[in-house]
């Protein structure tokens, strides 16, 4: 039966309780952007009069690549801005005044909100305001709604027809995972196509060989798993375009040509650097992702269901033992306990407080290898409490996901040269939520697929049973 809330007008726009939910969300997205932007919140309270005169004389930041920089992150950051105002407020499709007032707002909403941010942070000591970075966040904002006006009414029937089933969500997440992988690695787009830009970036060391002794130090390996974890989804996206008669020596040649592809376009990115291992590790996630995908698992649907519990315990001592070299356990010296205490004292508890003090790319990177890292747990639970029969709670995972990164992070004070962050243990949280939720939104739309084909077969067997009084005598032998 379908929700109530789920029959919209006209049949094809988003529904209220949607809204609701997507206003919701563009507020929490907003106001981590004042977050961030407000971070390490020391302000310094100036007059009104002599705040404006400061944000008025905001210099242009023009630097080789960091402008370029920052103008993909403000870009990037603010896209979602644009999107959900569009998407919450202009969900009907046809042209009226009520139309126009609603996206007057989101026009207003993008162009007003960057002046305000870069505003604030004349207040922040260590902050500067740029008029790059007000630009670049109109250009986002605007970019968000135009891909709403755009796709708004593809995106929502396929949301709909995602109710319905299990093959539109995995297409949808998939295509989704996809774009932001690729966004995500080539971030922030630096690109140098100057003659011999190749060259230079060979000449100048930036290919390491298959495996590099010097820079595969802390948490290497760990890093090369999470990079092969990373590719399994593109995999399983790409089974599902794979036709039955390919062969696999085609996919394994098609696999390292893409974590090739993905390495060179690292040489052309200013400070990217290209390793060889990474290719193979890149490759090897997609072939297993293409297994995952090509297999039917309805076969397995007993195995999970009888040893689903065995499977989580069994990859428990694998997954630990990830944790820890992500985290750099065991791979320095150890710290003694006056160390310990005084790197205890200096610790900012301040979620991202740490990111606003390395580069945007290295906390890019680490929000989303974070991210993969504990992705894991929330499937799991999700896992555990199916096979048991007794569906855990979401609150499950996040219990398990926090103190799982509370301790990876708290154990970095017995080793030199690390430092706990306590926003791992808020990715990780979100990380676990999301994957469970995620995790039961598939098992729904699968058990829907298989709901439908029981009635659709119901359905034929009482058909063929009405026409059988028509059906015409067998031939006199």
């Amino acid at each position: 039966m379908r929700h109530p809330a789920s029959v919209t007008e006209g049949g094809s726009e988003p529904s209220a309780w949607v809204t609701r939910r997507l206003l919701g969300l563009l507020s929490i997205y907003v106001g981590l952007i004042l977050y961030a932007s407000l971070i390490p919140f020391r302000f310094d309270l100036l007059p009104l009069g002599q705040a404006w005169e400061a944000f008025l004389a905001s210099p242009d930041m023009r630097s080789p690549y960091g402008t370029r920089e920052d103008w993909t992150t403000n870009l990037f950051l603010s896209l979602p801005v644009g999107l959900l105002g569009a998407a919450a407020l202009c969900r009907r499709w046809r042209f009226g005044p009520g139309t126009a007032i609603r996206w007057t707002g989101v026009l207003l909403l993008c162009l007003a909100l960057p002046p305000l941010v870069e505003l604030l942070q004349v207040l922040v000591p260590g902050r500067i305001p740029s008029r790059n970075d007000i630009v670049a966040q109109w250009t986002g904002g605007l970019i968000g709604a135009g891909l709403w006006a755009v796709g708004g009414r593809w995106l929502a029937e396929r949301l709909k027809a995602g109710r319905e089933g299990v093959r539109s969500i995995l297409d949808l997440l998939g295509w989704a995972y996809l774009i932001g992988y690729l966004g995500l690695v080539l971030f922030p787009f630096d690109f140098t196509f100057r003659p011999g830009a190749i060259g230079d970036r060979l000449a100048e060391g930036n290919l390491l060989p298959l495996v590099a002794g010097s820079s595969c130090r802390s948490g290497c390996l760990g890093h090369l798993l999470l990079e092969a974890g990373a590719t399994v989804p593109l995999g399983a996206v790409l089974a599902r375009y794979r036709p039955p008669q390919a062969g696999w020596a085609g996919w394994i040649f098609g696999a390292l040509g893409f974590g090739a592809l993905v390495e060179a376009a690292q040489l052309l990115l200013a400070g990217g650097v290209a390793q060889a291992v990474s290719a193979v590790a890149r490759a090897a996630g997609v072939l297993g992702g293409l297994v995952v995908g090509r297999t039917d698992l309805s076969r397995w649907h007993g195995i999970l269901l009888r040893h689903g519990r065995h499977l989580v315990l069994g990859a428990a001592p694998v997954y630990l033992l990830v944790v820890g070299l992500i985290a750099g356990w065991f791979q320095e010296p150890l710290r003694g306990l006056d160390e310990i205490r005084q790197t205890l004292h200096n610790l900012h508890w301040l979620p991202l407080y740490y990111h606003f003090y390395t580069g945007q790319s290295a906390a890019l990177y680490s929000l989303v290898a974070q991210t993969v890292l504990y992705v894991p747990i929330g499937l799991a639970c999700w896992l555990w409490g199916w096979a048991g029969r007794r569906p855990l709670p979401p609150g499950v995972a996040v219990g398990w996901a926090f103190g799982l990164a509370l301790v990876a992070e708290m154990g970095k004070l017995l080793f030199r040269g690390l430092r706990p962050d306590p926003t791992d243990v808020f990715v990780a949280v979100t990380a676990a939520w999301v994957a469970w939720h995620v995790a039961r939104l598939l098992h729904r739309g699968r058990r829907r697929d298989l709901l439908r084909r029981a009635d659709a077969f119901s359905a034929a067997q009482e058909i063929r049973e009405q026409a059988k009084p028509w059906a015409f005598p067998p031939p006199p032998s």
